[in-house]
């Protein structure tokens, strides 16, 4: 009786070539998986039709099977995989092997009758220009373009495919590695030597040496089985096949960056950052003014801070950069515009402890607590001193922006009415009645007090 077999996989090189092998071994094969379509098309060569192609299956219809086998290398699908891969084994009582490429962070209680195998690096003919593995990746890149970047003295460690499959289907009809991991792994060679083989096929492929050596895997350790094989002989048949298939098949060529990129790059973030700093800084100045809309005190001072960081560097900047001969006059603008962002941001800041200040006496009015009323109209007027002040200088630069110069004025206006009218008439003064007016606006309700002529009032 023909041992039967049950593959769940997509249709990739190693099942491919598993499958190859199980047929050879007179097996039934039943290929389950969702892409239906493209395995008909990759076993169109195959002349023993001793298998069967199916999008799902249900445990219970489906006849006794001896071995199941799962080959899965998307870590999205891998826990996932391995659980309907133990199922269908338990259903069955049947041995079998999963197949992946990525390293499981742990494995508890493994049945005796299942094994699981690691396996990367895999080169031959049908290889997956997708798959995992340093010689993988160098070979692409081999095929891809012109030139092949490795590491001095970087060694790989490349499978065949062909003879890690043969193992595979060896070990699953006797009696291998059950009941526990394995990680296959091909002997270890040089880098430059698995170029230079490909040299002798690729025409004009040249080899560059970099000190950028490839990440280190973290990864606990799994016991290894060595399986040999012949480079030449592997990397030939790899040739032929890719120069027979090359129409057919995309390889993704690694794209090499100028070497006067990264200077250039550098150069022009460090033009263009005044600008962009400058735009941060309007930015949280806009999210602010949003934030005291809706009453989130804590998320203004947060957003000022930043505005004036960002404004305050860029000012230092755009100050250095206009000195420049001819280039500079496209700093100054920016230097402008960052000095006024930075003030704006010194005067929300104060603005916020002004409002804090304020709910505090309010609530110590209302309270049983004793205070200091001239405490904290003291604080106040020297806060709205220096916002007048502020305001003042910030004024003087606007004027230069007649755009921006009209919103200071709305949003001023807006939060601090009659505030214009009030220098206008009595010039700074006096501060005393300005922090009087607010505290009064605080106590009573705000409709029956018209601070703005309280602002005028002489003492």
């Amino acid at each position: 009786m023909k041992p039967r077999v049950i593959l769940f996989s997509e249709p990739n090189s190693l099942a491919l070539n598993i499958l190859e092998n199980l047929l050879t071994e007179s097996c039934h094969v039943i290929i389950v998986s969702k892409e239906f379509t493209k395995w008909k098309k990759n076993t169109n060569h195959i002349s023993n039709k001793n298998f069967t192609l199916k999008n799902s299956i249900n445990l219970t219809d489906e006849d006794p099977v001896n071995y199941v086998i799962a080959v899965e290398n998307n870590s999205e699908k891998l826990n996932q995989s391995f659980e309907q891969f133990k199922k269908t084994s338990a259903n069955h009582q049947a041995k079998g092997f999963f197949i992946t490429s990525i390293i499981f962070n742990k494995i508890q209680n493994l049945p005796t009758s299942l094994g699981v195998i690691y396996a990367k690096d895999l080169i031959g003919p049908r290889l997956d220009f997708a798959g995992n593995g340093r010689s993988v990746e160098i070979i692409k890149n081999c095929f891809g373009g012109k030139r092949v970047d490795i590491a001095k003295n970087e060694t790989v460690s490349p499978l065949s495919l062909s003879t890690t499959a043969k193992t595979i289907t060896k070990w699953l009809l006797s009696f291998g590695p059950y009941g526990e991991e394995t990680m296959l792994t091909g002997r270890e060679v040089s880098a430059y030597d698995l170029c230079q083989i490909l040299t002798k096929h690729i025409p004009g492929l040249s080899i560059r040496f970099t000190n950028k050596r490839p990440n280190a895997e973290n990864q606990r350790t799994v016991k290894k089985t060595i399986l040999s094989s012949d480079l030449n002989t592997t990397l030939e048949s790899l040739v032929v096949w890719y120069n027979a298939q090359k129409e057919n098949v995309y390889v993704p060529k690694e794209k090499h960056l100028n070497k006067w990129f990264w200077p250039i790059f550098v150069v022009l973030t460090i033009f263009i950052s005044p600008y962009a700093l400058f735009l941060i800084s309007s930015a949280g100045l806009y999210l602010s003014k949003n934030a005291f809309l809706k009453n989130k005190i804590s998320k203004v001072g947060q957003l000022a801070n930043i505005s004036l960081v960002t404004a305050t560097i860029a000012e230092s900047e755009s100050s250095v950069f206009s000195k420049i001969p001819f280039v500079g006059k496209i700093y100054t603008p920016v230097f402008s515009l960052s000095y006024i962002a930075k003030n704006t941001s010194l005067v929300v800041k104060r603005g916020v402890r002004v409002y804090t200040q304020s709910a505090e006496a309010v609530g110590k009015i209302f309270g049983s607590v004793n205070y200091d009323l001239n405490y904290y109209a003291e604080n106040l007027s020297s806060d709205l001193a220096y916002i007048d002040q502020m305001l003042a200088l910030t004024e003087g630069e606007l004027k230069l922006y007649p755009k921006y110069y009209e919103a200071y004025y709305r949003a001023v206006e807006r939060f601090l009415p009659g505030y214009f009218e009030r220098r206008k008439a009595k010039g700074m003064e006096p501060f005393k009645k300005t922090a009087q007016a607010w505290m009064d606006w605080w106590i009573y309700e705000p409709e029956t007090i018209d601070y703005t002529n309280s602002f005028l009032e002489e003492e």
